[in-house]
């Protein structure tokens, strides 16, 4: 079987049953522990939703650092070849 250059990945629902149990339990809250409880689980299911954004190969990204950049962008333009400069911007 061939293989089309696109990664086919099951399609995350647009609700976890995370989310549904603690939109379940908000609704169903009868006391403020019920609603503790509810709180603790809709932030749990958004920890989790907000842990999958990020890309899991290369982990998550540092922070910008502009000089750094500058001097890289530099060297990509002024001192590398075309071969590089063009394998970089692919």
């Amino acid at each position: 079987m061939a293989r089309s250059g696109r990664c086919r990945r099951p399609k995350q629902p647009a609700l976890s049953e995370l989310e549904a149990l603690a939109i379940y339990l908000f609704s169903t809250a009868g006391d403020d522990e019920d609603e503790l409880i509810a709180i603790a689980t809709a932030t749990f299911a958004v920890e989790q939703r907000c842990a999958q954004r990020f890309n899991k190969r290369y982990g998550r990204r540092g922070p910008y650092n502009q000089p750094k950049s500058e001097v890289f962008f530099r060297i990509l333009l002024n001192e590398s070849s075309d071969r590089v400069f063009k394998a970089w911007l692919r």
